[in-house]
C-alpha cells in the first residue's frame, strides 16, 4: 500500500479512491489504508467484519479517520464453480463504481443509490424508511457506517416489489460527515459565481 504514496512520481497519477477488497475487514489493513487517503487527500472504502450491526458500530468507532468509508453488509452472489450463494465483500464493487462515476460523470457524484449489478442479496438484512430515522439502516448511518438495501430486503424507499426494483444499492445517507464533502459536493461554475 505505501507504493500508491509514490504513484504520482512513478506515473503520473495520484491515486484517491483506495480499498483492498477481501482484506479491509481487517483493522491495521483498514488503518494503514486510512493513513494513507489521509495522505494522497483520497478516500478508503472499507469492509466491515461479517458482524451484527451493534458489531460494526462497535468495529467503525475504532477508527476516527473520516477518510474511510466502512461498509456493510456484505453483498450475496451466485458462484457458478459451487453451484450455490457466496458471500463477497462489497468494496470491491463499490471502487468500481466509484472509479466509473468519477470518470463518467465527476468525482462530485455521490455513489448512493447507484444500482449494482451482479449481485444477488446482502449477507444481513436492513430496514430503512424515508419518514423514520429509528431503522437499521438510520442506526448505521448516525454511526458512520455506509449501508446497502437490495431485493428480498427493505428497499431505500421501502416498496422495491411495488416500483418492480430488483437491483442493490448503495445507501449513504450522511456523506457530507465523513470526507468533508469533497466527493459529494459540485465545482463551483467557471468565473468563481
Amino acid at each position: 500500500m505505501q507504493a500508491l504514496l509514490a504513484a504520482k512520481t512513478k506515473l503520473g497519477i495520484k491515486p484517491r479512491v483506495l480499498g483492498a477488497p477481501g482484506f479491509s475487514h481487517h483493522q491495521p489493513v483498514a488503518e494503514e489504508l486510512g493513513t494513507i487517503a489521509e495522505k494522497l487527500r483520497g478516500f478508503a472504502y472499507c469492509d466491515a467484519p461479517a458482524l451484527t450491526a451493534e458489531e460494526v458500530v462497535t468495529h467503525r468507532g475504532l477508527f476516527g479517520n473520516k477518510r474511510i468509508m466502512q461498509l456493510w453488509p456484505g453483498f450475496r452472489v451466485w458462484d457458478v464453480a459451487s453451484n450455490g450463494y457466496i458471500d463477497q465483500p462489497d468494496s470491491a464493487r463499490a471502487l468500481g463504481i466509484r472509479a466509473k462515476l468519477d470518470n463518467d460523470v465527476g468525482w462530485h457524484k455521490t455513489i448512493s443509490n447507484i444500482p449494482i449489478n451482479g449481485v444477488s442479496g446482502l449477507t444481513a438484512d436492513v430496514d430503512w424508511d424515508l419518514q423514520n430515522t429509528a431503522t437499521m439502516a438510520g442506526y448505521l448511518n448516525a454511526n458512520e457506517v455506509t449501508t446497502l438495501d437490495g431485493p428480498g430486503q427493505v428497499s431505500v424507499l421501502g416498496i422495491s416489489d411495488l416500483l418492480g426494483r430488483s437491483e442493490v444499492r448503495l445507501r449513504v445517507l450522511c456523506p457530507e460527515r465523513r470526507c468533508g464533502g469533497q466527493h459529494h459536493r459540485r465545482s463551483p461554475p467557471m468565473g468563481g459565481g
